[in-house]
């Protein structure tokens, strides 16, 4: 990272960055800018550059990480989006789940709404889920319902390997997953079920901010009175009794 930083002090112009990154550490440096937190636009700005002019060099996970780069820092490129957008439906069968999923949770953070693109991930997301973990497929349900698209075969291949590993899900992917479906709507009963099962199971942990989504997501999808009814008694209670311990100490 602070290579990066001294590379682009010495280059001082975008032909320079140009010349002096190779198409993979131009991915990196990006990656790097942006896990670190560093806000620097110009040194974006002409990474982003660089990156338009070799686009065709970056490998699938280059271009998944560049565009999370520039989502991490809320920096909307168009001209790199749209760029990162074509090479990846071109090299849609050589992206992994990560990289399927990584790309499209960052055009919904940038509110790009790509429709090819949107339907080249959507086809080969549904051919690879097997093999996704729970972390992309919450990224990308949350995604295309950030977005609006209410992608029906895609959220009902998500539905169905949701369900069969739940209980891998941590809380935020959990009440990310509902609020997708709830969202669009697309109501899914088994996996509505499945999710407010394994969320009571958690309880005793105590509650949070995913739980409290994972109600209201329950309360839009109009999911069984009684069920919701459950979570909303079970939640109060572990909050009580958690204020109840704290009291007491």
């Amino acid at each position: 990272f602070a290579d990066t930083r001294c590379l682009f002090a010495q280059c001082g112009s975008d032909d320079r960055v140009e010349g002096t990154f190779q198409s993979p550490a131009l991915a990196t440096s990006a990656w790097a800018v942006a896990a670190q937190g560093f806000s620097d636009r110009p040194l974006m700005e002409a990474l982003s550059s660089a990156a338009i002019q070799r686009i065709a060099d970056l490998s699938p996970q280059d271009l998944s990480n560049t565009a999370w780069s520039f989502a991490a820092r809320k920096m909307r490129d168009e001209p790199l989006l749209e760029a990162i957008s074509s090479q990846a439906i071109l090299r849609i069968t050589e992206c992994g789940p990560q990289s399927l999923a990584n790309t499209a949770w960052a055009f919904a953070v940038l509110r790009f709404v790509d429709a090819p693109l949107l339907n080249a991930i959507s086809a080969q997301a549904r051919r690879r889920l097997s093999a996704y973990e729970p972390q992309n497929l919450s990224n990308t349900s949350w995604a295309y319902a950030k977005m609006s698209v209410a992608d029906g075969p895609l959220f009902a291949a998500i539905s169905s390997a949701a369900i069969t590993r739940i209980g891998d899900y941590d809380q935020q992917g959990l009440s990310n997953t509902a609020w997708a479906f709830a969202w669009l709507p697309l109501r899914h009963d088994p996996l509505l079920a499945a999710i407010s099962e394994e969320s009571i199971g958690r309880l005793a942990n105590g509650i949070n901010d995913f739980t409290h989504g994972s109600l209201w997501s329950f309360w839009r999808s109009s999911e069984d009175l009684g069920r919701l009814l459950c979570l909303h008694a079970a939640a109060s209670a572990s909050a009580a009794s958690a204020a109840s311990a704290a009291s007491a100490a």
